[in-house]
């Protein structure tokens, strides 16, 4: 596999307060300087050094020097397990650091690590913006190895990041706690700017475009690409049915976006247009009536491969916001402005599918836009995208989930704003008990909890996008976690919510239930159901189990959602485990801890016998994915 060339330190200030947990900061590119045969000795000769920070604005980074002690075997510590510090963990949020403990305490364990511990290529990109806490850094670390079954593979760094996260003493840092990394400065001047010239050198090996060889090579290839595109406007306007079906292939995203090209690659904080995510060479092209087909399959890849569910319909009027690139707003409280949490439509079944019909009308008409009558067109094309007010967290985390999506497909999966969407569904999913006894300043507002936090959430989003639009620079990507902060120490949070979507929406019957404002649609959700219930029919509510055996943690983390489980259990004939009376198990009860009163199952809706809890445990092992 090579050599590791990427490490993660656990720095903090020796003069720090005690309690300040300290950073979790990533190195990358670690090389040794090795002399070559004939050159005088230099200062610098068989040391360590590694980048650290990412390129901004074509600028090599900061190289550092890494000790080679570093590396040795630390001190033995005792530390809690896994299932001890999640625990300790998720009893107190705003918890930064564990212990000390002693030999014999349940649940802990004698570890060794050393001073640094490598990090796989993958990850190291979450550490170089900014460093994390030490528990940010290990409930991030650990959801992301757990969704890509890396757990063993990962197993030094997750132990690496609990003993970073536990005191050696009462007053004591954890052991891994070192010193800032430092920038060397070697003398005289002129070994240093040979110190610096082999740093460079290092950087341009790896990046070729950030030397001043690779840049005129880059504007070579640019101007070809203009001598191209002039060519083949000139063709269009010899032979212009030949040349259409040409103009929709080998495009690049520079033709399709134009000068919007620069705010792309500004949010996608790349430097050039190859670094961009593939999809927008595939908008590129593809033809007009196939960009929304492209996007929904896009999106439900990204779903899917996170075990996520794929129940996102991507409405055509969505489609035109990412191509148009109208991602943020001047308007953040018209939430049919932008992309944003309340605008990726509907969660109730019956809107979902209605939605989808719009979408294969839609696709039709424009598959057939010189024949279609135009008030047709209009009226599956132009309408604007449905909101989604969620009146529970669960909503909120479905919603998250479609977010996560999005953010994915458009940015990648490992820029700044992906991963607070994916840190948020985390918190989402670990802080419900806490979440569900969160009081706003006003308590009338109890029932909007759910709602603000996504108001929350979409006014940073936003911001950040116009910030990130204006600055050639990266911009740093507000940690979602402070929010839990915020809450945890009863401090002032929530933002304020536009009164045009706070009105009682009218009670209807019949196609999905919607209130117009404005010119805007907004669906009605409650927590248990969306169509609005026939009056002889007894309303279903939402039952929380009381008993929810934490062993199944992990697989409600995942966030399916059942009914499309139990679709894919049908069509692979696999039977869900029943208890001794030949009831089947209710998995939305037993794993995520939750479901209505309405259940079929619901005579299965109590604690589980050690046996059967043991055995449906084993199942969802095997069997409690979306996966093939």
């Amino acid at each position: 596999a090579g050599v590791p060339i990427h490490i993660l330190a656990h720095v903090r200030d020796g003069t720090a307060d005690p309690a300040d947990p300290g950073h979790i900061v990533g190195y990358h590119r670690l090389t040794r300087h090795v002399a070559s045969y004939g050159q005088l000795p230099r200062p610098f000769d068989g040391q360590g050094h590694a980048f650290m920070g990412d390129v901004v604005d074509g600028q090599v980074p900061i190289s550092v020097n890494v000790p080679d002690h570093l590396f040795n075997l630390l001190q033995v510590v005792q530390v809690p397990t896994a299932g001890r510090l999640e625990q300790l963990l998720q009893a107190d949020p705003a918890l930064q650091v564990v212990g000390p403990f002693a030999a014999g305490d349940p649940d802990v364990t004698a570890t060794v690590v050393r001073g640094v511990i490598v990090v796989p290529s993958e990850y190291v990109r979450m550490f170089l913006t900014a460093g994390m806490r030490p528990r940010d850094a290990y409930l991030a670390l650990s959801a992301i190895i757990q969704q890509r079954n890396h757990e063993v593979a990962c197993e030094p760094l997750l132990d690496w990041l609990r003993v970073a996260m536990t005191r050696r003493g009462a007053d004591a840092a954890p052991r891994t706690a070192i010193a800032p990394l430092q920038a060397p400065m070697y003398a005289p001047p002129e070994v240093h700017q040979v110190y610096l010239a082999y740093r460079t050198a290092v950087a341009h090996r790896d990046l070729p475009l950030l030397s001043p060889a690779g840049q005129q090579q880059g504007a070579h290839l640019i101007a070809t690409g203009l001598t191209t595109l002039v060519q083949e406007q000139r063709l269009a306007r010899q032979e212009a049915a030949e040349q259409r079906v040409a103009k929709e292939a080998n495009k690049t995203p520079a033709s399709y976006y134009g000068v919007l090209l620069e705010r792309l690659m500004r949010w996608a904080q790349v430097h050039a247009e190859a670094d961009l995510p593939p999809i927008h060479e595939a908008i590129a092209n593809t033809v007009k009536s196939k960009i929304r087909p492209l996007l929904q399959k896009a999106v439900e890849d990204c779903l899917f491969n996170n075990n996520h569910s794929d129940d996102f319909p991507v409405s055509t009027a969505m489609a035109t916001k990412v191509v148009e690139l109208n991602w943020h707003t001047t308007l953040p409280d018209d939430f049919t402005c932008g992309l944003n949490i309340f605008a990726v439509g509907a969660l109730d079944d019956e809107t979902v599918e209605y939605q989808r019909q719009l979408n294969r009308q839609a696709d039709l008409l424009l598959a057939n836009q010189g024949t279609a009558p135009l008030d047709d067109l209009a009226s599956v094309t132009t309408s604007k995208t449905d909101i989604t007010l969620p009146h529970s967290f669960a909503q909120l985390r479905y919603l998250t989930q479609r977010m996560h999506a999005l953010w994915s497909t458009l940015l990648g999966p490992l820029h700044p704003l992906t991963m607070q969407y994916q840190d948020l569904h985390m918190q989402l999913v670990r802080r419900e008990k806490f979440l569900e006894t969160v009081e706003p300043t006003d308590r009338t507002q109890r029932h909007l909890v759910p709602a603000l936090v996504g108001r929350w959430v979409q006014l940073r989003t936003n911001h950040w996008l116009q910030a990130q639009a204006k600055s050639p620079l990266p911009v740093p990507v507000m940690q979602f976690s402070v929010l839990f902060d915020q809450m945890a120490l009863m401090e002032p949070w929530e933002p304020r919510f536009p009164s045009r979507y706070l009105a009682p929406p009218p009670t209807q019957h019949g196609p999905p239930s919607v209130a117009t404002t404005q010119g805007s649609t907004i669906s009605t959700i409650t927590p248990v159901t969306m169509a609005a219930p026939i009056a002889s029919t007894p309303r279903s509510t939402a039952v929380r189990s009381p008993a929810y055996a934490e062993v199944f943690q992990k697989f409600k983390a995942m966030g399916i959602r059942t009914s499309l489980l139990r679709e894919r259990l049908k069509e692979k004939r696999i039977e869900i485990p029943k208890n001794a009376h030949g009831d089947e198990l209710c998995l939305a009860w037993h794993v995520i801890g939750m479901c209505n009163t309405s259940c079929k199952r619901s005579t299965t809706h109590g604690p589980l016998a050690a046996a059967d809890e043991a055995a449906l445990l084993e199942w969802c092992k095997t069997n409690y994915t979306l996966s093939a």
